[in-house]
């Protein structure tokens, strides 16, 4: 019986992903999988004694004493790899012969410069999400923008410019001209609010946190931000007042958007502000702190930093951070420790969750608007726009669910998804609401469990346990019937599917591609299988999960 599919030859448990498409294998290698039953140094002796002068080459190395597999090598100026492969196909207890691929990395990493200095990113895991997206536009086409409310940017900043958003109705309208009727003329790049003028100055703070939030990514130069292609809002502000008009222009945008079906506007997804009032309370600034409810619900979810002082603010008070708007997410500062920053406020009232920007000589590395960098950039106000970053690459997850309702309730499931996926720490415990450090490989895993259909009342505790959503059946089935596993996952790369029965034989083995956020059916051919129990292990990438299966 020969149940070992002869087309497909995996390693287990390995975190990475064979390469496909035009890519070519190790020239002048093959990897020959041999049957279980066949013992592979007899093997190997008859083969070299018989059929070795029709083979241009010979093995040099096995995966160990118990180990079936074999690499061969040959003079790959002598032999094309495909036909000997399909020749070793022909002999008797081989089960597959296919080229010797170079393993890839089952994460995506930029090729910027300066990435490497970027330790806040690996920190909140962001690569696992870039396997998935890099930003830029959801499932339904939006593009994502994200409105920064801050104090002057530098707009023409190389690794920012072309990430800028463009109001291309003022764009390609008449000069002092108010051509889409907002109150603002020639607002081509946001707006400055402080000097009332569509002219940004460049100030270094506006600039750091525009670049974690969206810094061009992979262009072979700089930093990357979380989000490689995204459209940053700029809105300078200096007062209160001025904050205010500069929440409001970017709900008034994302309302024009939702009332025009996208045709004019701004899909404006999340609202930055790495500013604020120490020693204030929400309710002395009604006509601020009232913005975000109708943000939230037209669809906007808003961050906010906490005050750069080691106090609680349910005792001493912070503006906006003791708003109490579900529409609102507040953020303090931890650094690369995982270790709450001395000087960054808390609450396990008033304070979310905490995010990496570190502070003074280890601050986050970013963008500085000399059209240089600046790795100095600490505090909340860096923190901030780690869940702001995260915030808006969320939205480009592959997931129908996020649109299947309100623009409100999409903001409450993002927010949730950030609060959930935390990485717990001692630091923040007690002393935040969600007692953790953002990250977004979690804060995906969420969304992805909350995307499921049927799924459990305890959903995301069954997806991390399982490491994706599994179903398997039937079970009990007869010999010959064919076992459906539905497989979905957050993941990119193979999953493995190993067939044991109760003596711990393998007797069948598939490779399978995943596809990250989508249903895939497999299905597992039980033909000439004896009656009993076999165990199915799954495998893709992370600690395999094995189920009990029983052949009638």
């Amino acid at each position: 019986m020969k149940l070992i599919l002869r087309n497909s030859f995996c390693l287990l448990f390995l975190c990475f992903a064979f390469p496909g498409g035009a890519q070519k294998p190790v020239p002048g290698q093959l990897v020959i999988s041999l049957e279980k039953s066949v013992d592979s140094k007899t093997w190997v002796r008859e083969f070299e004694s018989l059929r070795a002068p029709e083979f241009p080459g010979k093995f040099t190395r096995s995966t160990g004493v118990s180990g079936n597999i074999l690499l061969y090598e040959f003079d790959a100026a002598k032999a094309d790899w495909q036909i000997l492969a399909d020749a070793f196909l022909n002999q008797e207890g081989v089960i597959s012969a296919q080229g010797n691929y170079i393993l890839e990395k089952r994460s995506v990493e930029p090729n910027d410069g300066f990435y490497s200095a970027q330790w806040s990113l690996p920190l909140i895991q962001i690569e696992d999400v870039w396997d998935v997206n890099t930003g830029g536009v959801n499932i339904l086409g939006d593009t994502i923008v994200v409105a920064i409310i801050d104090s002057g940017f530098k707009i023409d900043h190389p690794d920012l410019q072309d990430n800028i958003w463009v109001n291309q109705a003022e764009l390609y309208g008449i000069a002092n001209v108010d051509d889409d009727g907002n109150g603002f003329i020639d607002d081509v790049y946001g707006w400055n609010f402080d000097g009332n003028s569509p002219i940004h100055p460049a100030d270094t703070h506006g600039t750091a946190v525009a670049g974690i939030i969206g810094a061009r990514g992979n262009n072979g130069t700089g930093i990357a931000g979380i989000n490689w292609n995204i459209k940053l809002m700029v809105l300078t502000v200096k007062t209160t007042f001025d904050i205010a008009q500069a929440y409001t222009y970017a709900l008034d945008l994302r309302l024009k958007y939702n009332e025009t079906n996208g045709e004019q506007g701004a899909y404006v997804a999340v609202t930055n502000a790495s500013l604020g009032l120490n020693g204030h309370w929400c309710d002395e600034y009604p006509f601020w702190g009232e913005l975000y409810d109708p943000l939230g619900e037209a669809g906007i979810l808003n961050v906010a930093a906490t005050a750069n002082n080691n106090v609680d603010v349910e005792k001493e008070g912070d503006m906006p951070t003791s708003c109490t708007s579900d529409y609102l997410i507040t953020v303090t500062n931890t650094d690369r420790n995982d270790q709450k920053v001395a000087s960054a406020a808390y609450s396990n009232i008033y304070i979310d969750l905490g995010a990496p920007g570190g502070s003074g000589s280890d601050g986050s590395f970013t963008l500085h608007p000399n059209d240089d960098y600046d790795e100095s950039f600490g505090g909340t106000s860096a923190a901030c726009p780690h869940v702001t970053g995260v915030a808006a690459l969320l939205y480009t997850m592959p997931c129908a669910e996020l649109y299947n309702r309100s623009p409100g309730e999409t903001v409450l499931l993002i927010k949730q998804a950030l609060m959930e996926g935390v990485d717990l720490l001692d630091d923040l415990e007690g002393i935040t609401v969600s007692g953790g450090r953002l990250n977004a490989s979690k804060s995906m895993a969420y969304l992805h469990a909350f995307c499921q259909p049927d799924k459990p009342e305890n959903f995301f505790e069954t997806y991390i346990t399982e490491k994706g959503f599994i179903r398997i059946g039937p079970s009990p089935l007869l010999s010959g019937e064919l076992l459906e596993v539905v497989y979905s996952s957050d993941q990119f790369g193979p999953i493995y599917f190993t067939l044991y029965d109760a003596l711990g034989r393998a007797v069948y083995e598939q490779q399978e591609t995943l596809i990250p956020f989508e249903d895939q059916t497999f299905t597992i051919p039980t033909a000439n299988l004896a009656g009993g129990v076999y165990f199915l292990v799954l495998a893709n990438g992370k600690d395999p999960v094995t189920y009990k299966i029983m052949v009638l």
